[in-house]
């Protein structure tokens, strides 16, 4: 996908959570919001499109980046374009708490494993270092018994 489709597809979310949340307030259609962007920097689409492929941004963030943009202009466009940048790095600093959470879950059962393990396995070596003089003890004693 070209930087200026992924830019387009972006500001596809945006366009259709603003015609959700405001109807025909919106007065745009599709076509005409990417000319009116276009008309403010030629350039903007793309750039925002490698910016979305660069940061390898879910369609969840874009979403609610877009979203939440959505809401802020209240049918309409950012008269400053980097809106729409912004809402989106906005977006990927959010912490995902779930997600955080089951990695700190995860981490402790591997860390319980590893502790159980070499806890397992240095008693056996501690047993095993303990045996050779009982062994020796032991051989001893049943060797002078003969």
């Amino acid at each position: 996908m070209s930087d200026r489709s992924e830019g387009e597809r972006a500001l596809k979310f945006f366009y259709d959570e603003s015609k959700k949340l405001y109807g025909d307030s919106f007065p745009y259609t599709f076509k005409k919001l990417l000319m009116v962007i276009d008309e403010k920097s030629k350039s903007f689409i793309s750039g925002f499109g490698l910016g979305i492929t660069f940061t390898r941004s879910s369609d969840t963030q874009i979403r609610y980046a877009m979203k939440d943009l959505a809401k802020l202009t209240k049918g309409g466009i950012p008269k400053n374009l980097n809106a729409f940048t912004q809402a989106l790095n906005d977006e990927l600093q959010e912490i995902d708490l779930e997600f955080l959470s089951n990695v700190a879950i995860d981490t402790i059962k591997d860390t319980t494993d590893t502790v159980a393990k070499v806890a397992i396995g240095a008693g056996g070596a501690y047993l095993a270092f303990l045996s050779i003089p009982l062994m020796l003890l032991l051989y001893g004693y049943l060797s002078k018994a003969k």
